[in-house]
């Protein structure tokens, strides 16, 4: 992760790693802090609501102004996450009264335990629920019976056939004014850019699962050892261009809360299971930068020893090329799919939509000639992909 280590990134991580020892020592801003950079930074890098409250804990640390600034920060989230929870206990009650096991993933699953049930101070725009495969059609039925619509698809089932998920909102969000909240249904892990279901067991995930509850819901959370190695392949796989301090100190958190009990070599073979051992040593790699604490200097060492694929060192390599851009992520995705035939299939998808997406994507109305916007499409891309390399330049 780039991010230059200033008197106010100092500051920032010393404040968190405060946090991640539970010793309540004296912190001492610097002399030379410029406490509006402190502000962009935890804003920027996803802390605002979390340092309000860290605030509350140390009064007089920030200045009033800075306090009363994350403080409205804090509140915006807070009122945008008691309507996400409202959602939230609605579709798990919903499912696990059908009988469906939910695992929760990724920031809802952290409310609850790092961050004391606290939503505010975790802004989450999704949720990210893992059911059994089997499981999906009746899922998807009773979301519709709650009201979601699942996300526009090149095509129709594309997510079934090259995906792991698929994001569904509420009809009656569309008109609201507010971001809207998505619920992320998965029945894989990663689904970019690995799509593997033979490569990762989810019957074994489950298997491995522990109890926890969210938003007045019992439902399941995943073991030490797939939480983590699952949290750096997605952070490294879905966000390697918005890398957050946010990001690392949840990577840090979970390894405090594992300390002596976290089996290192069942991390090191989920990683090579899954196929994520580059973005397992990646991103531990990152949070040691930052925590060294948090990771004893043999364990990483260990960790990076360990021999990586060429394929996972290949898609690795692409992913860091993509910096946002959709047609190059899409192209990556078709790629790292297994077997030509499926490759061909989601590519082809990819470059020629179904006309019924077309015309939601673009704002078409019936009958109008599409053949100008598939153009439109192809050329954004090879736009897109020649402004990037120039760029990268």
């Amino acid at each position: 992760m780039e991010l230059t280590h200033t008197p106010e990134v100092g500051f920032i991580v010393a404040c968190l790693s405060s946090e991640l020892s539970g010793k309540q020592e004296p912190l001492i801003p610097p002399a030379n802090v410029d406490w509006e950079k402190v502000a962009n930074l935890v804003e920027e890098h996803r802390l605002a609501g979390h340092f309000y409250i860290f605030g509350k804990k140390r009064p007089g640390l920030f200045p009033d102004d800075l306090q009363a600034r994350f403080k409205n920060v804090r509140y915006g989230f807070l009122i945008y996450g008691d309507n996400a929870r409202l959602q939230v206990s609605s579709v798990l009650a919903a499912l696990t009264s059908a009988g469906i096991p939910v695992i929760v993933m990724k920031g809802w699953a952290l409310i609850p335990t790092f961050y004391k049930g606290d939503h505010s101070q975790r802004f989450c725009e999704d949720i990210d629920i893992l059911i059994e495969p089997d499981q999906v059609d009746t899922a998807e039925l009773i979301l519709q019976k709650l009201g979601y619509y699942g996300i526009d698809e090149v095509t129709p089932g594309y997510s079934r056939c090259f995906a792991n998920a698929r994001a569904y909102m509420l009809i009656s969000d569309n008109h609201t004014g507010f971001r809207r909240f998505a619920i992320g249904l998965h029945w894989g892990l990663t689904h970019y850019p690995f799509f593997d279901r033979e490569r990762i067991k989810i019957g074994d995930i489950f298997a491995r699962a522990k109890p926890l509850w969210v938003a007045d819901v019992q439902v399941l959370e995943m073991s030490l050892e797939d939480q983590l190695v699952y949290t750096c392949a997605h952070l490294s796989l879905h966000h390697r261009n918005e890398e957050t301090l946010l990001n690392y100190y949840e990577i840090a958190a979970i390894l405090e809360k594992g300390e002596s009990a976290m089996d290192w070599e069942e991390v090191i073979t989920r990683a090579n299971e899954w196929g994520y051992l580059v973005q397992l040593q990646y991103s531990l790699k990152c949070t040691h930068d930052f925590w060294p604490s948090a990771l004893p200097i043999n364990v990483l060492q260990k960790v990076t020893s360990q021999k990586t694929s060429r394929t996972e060192r290949m898609i690795d390599r692409l992913v860091k090329m993509t910096k946002g851009n959709r047609f190059r992520s899409a192209l990556i995705g078709a790629l790292a799919i297994p077997g030509i035939h499926n490759k061909f299939r989601a590519a082809l998808h990819q470059i020629l939509p179904e006309k019924s997406y077309m015309q939601s994507r673009y704002h078409v109305a019936p009958g109008e000639n599409l053949l100008p916007y598939y153009c439109r499409r192809f050329l954004g891309a090879i736009r897109g992909m020649n402004t990037r390399r120039s760029a990268a330049k």
